[in-house]
């Protein structure tokens, strides 16, 4: 048997594996997808000088992602102004 033949006769179980290998993998990633993610996020804003809008973009972005959660967005302000 040649290099080629023997190619050509494992190319479809090297590309495509066994079915059940396949059906215990799709299982897993779907186990992990469907997994609660923490409730805890933080997105910092950081500027250079007073008055360059990042409590504002702050702002419209934990609007944003009120409307698109369903759980709650907690927003704080923490600059000296």
């Amino acid at each position: 048997m040649s290099a080629f033949d023997a190619f050509v006769r494992s190319a479809p179980l090297a590309l495509l594996g066994s079915v059940s290998a396949r059906v215990h993998e799709v299982t897993t990633v779907d186990e992990i997808v469907r997994r609660p993610l923490p409730v805890s996020r933080r997105i910092g804003f950081v500027q250079a000088r007073g008055g360059a809008g990042a409590s504002s973009t702050a702002g419209y972005v934990a609007a944003l992602l009120a409307r698109r959660r369903p759980g709650l967005v907690l927003g704080v302000d923490a600059s000296r102004g």
